[in-house]
């Protein structure tokens, strides 16, 4: 995780897998590899690693993970009822998570539903007053610049700046 967060997908991904291959049981491991493979291009993969984690273990710790993951694969595969969904679970077990919202909102405006989408900024911004653009670029990174256009798109019709 630490690998993605500094932008290093790839060697987060070879992490990931290596922690997989480790501990197969843990459910942890398997969260972390989706999120790399999400981010790595591979959002399939991510859905699959996730259920994985769900499998091993549905109400730990890292359930909302498997929410927030889910999420955001489906939105990047057009999966928009799917991802909606998940992000609305993310933000019934992490309301003060902005994630979530931003989720919600990113899902609503690929669904036409523009006023739902304005909520849910206002209330991500309310949880997370400086919320901004450029902070979903340095959460999600910048190695996909058709997924990053699509999803800059709509969160400015949502109304984030």
């Amino acid at each position: 995780f630490s690998y993605v967060l500094t932008g290093d997908v790839k060697n987060g991904l070879d992490s990931a897998r290596r922690a997989v291959d480790l501990n197969p049981s843990m459910p942890e491991a398997w969260i972390w590899l989706g999120f790399a493979q999400l981010l790595s291009g591979d959002p399939e993969a991510c859905i699959a690693s996730t259920r994985q984690a769900q499998q091993l273990n549905p109400q730990g710790p890292m359930a909302s993970w498997a929410y927030d993951n889910t999420a955001l694969a489906n939105w990047e595969m057009g999966r928009y009822d799917a991802s909606l969904e998940a992000a609305r679970r993310l933000v019934a077990a992490r309301p003060t998570y902005y994630w979530g919202h931003v989720y919600l909102a990113m899902n609503a405006v690929s669904l036409g539903h523009l006023d739902e989408a304005r909520a849910a900024i206002a209330e991500a911004r309310r949880v997370a007053p400086n919320l901004s653009l450029a902070m979903m670029q340095q959460g999600l990174g910048v190695a996909r610049p058709e997924i990053d256009a699509r999803r800059n798109a709509a969160l400015r019709q949502a109304g984030l700046e």
